[in-house]
């Protein structure tokens, strides 16, 4: 019962950071129907676009997911007091509000729920993201930070049994 009424508080700390999310909007300093300066064409401008969104990315202050969310690490439930579906619920709210700033969890389609949801409690305070996704996310014209988990080094991979690389090591 006590879960319960935690986790009905954490979709509705998780419902006003979507609003945020919604309401905070990064508006760009560019002026609509601004005629292009002489010599310069849509194409130069779009290839400044491209390399400032890579320069924010590369050398742009990062950010933790909980100071992006409001919602502290500390305020997620330890997933020893999860049953599978209630982390596959929190798992798919936590996701979700990442996909907003272009910030994407990539998991193995059978890893259960409850270890994927100790993956993003961990990441939730202890990875950072570029800051630039966040503050532009309303403009960014392509590109996304995916965090996949894997290390690419299969016996010390956090993905443990479900990590991809496993199966090239049983090729080899």
């Amino acid at each position: 019962m006590v879960l319960e009424s935690w986790l009905q508080h954490l979709h509705t700390d998780f419902e006003q950071a979507f609003r945020r999310l919604k309401t905070e909007e990064y508006q760009p300093d560019k002026t609509p129907n601004t005629p292009m300066p002489e010599g310069e064409t849509e194409a130069d401008d779009n290839v400044e676009e491209n390399i400032a969104q890579v320069e924010g990315f590369l050398h742009g202050d990062r950010l933790t997911l909980e100071s992006v969310s409001g919602i502290p690490a500390a305020q997620l439930p330890p997933a020893s007091m999860m049953q599978e579906p209630q982390a596959e619920e929190l798992v798919e709210v936590m996701v979700a509000f990442m996909d907003e700033f272009h910030y994407k969890a990539e998991f193995p389609s059978e890893m259960p729920y409850l270890l994927r949801y100790k993956l993003l409690r961990t990441l939730w305070s202890e990875h950072t993201v570029p800051a630039y996704f966040w503050e532009n996310r309303n403009t960014i014209s392509n590109g996304m930070f995916v965090m996949d988990f894997c290390s690419g080094n299969a016996p010390e991979c956090e993905l443990g049994s479900y990590c991809p690389c496993l199966k090239y090591l049983d090729e080899g």
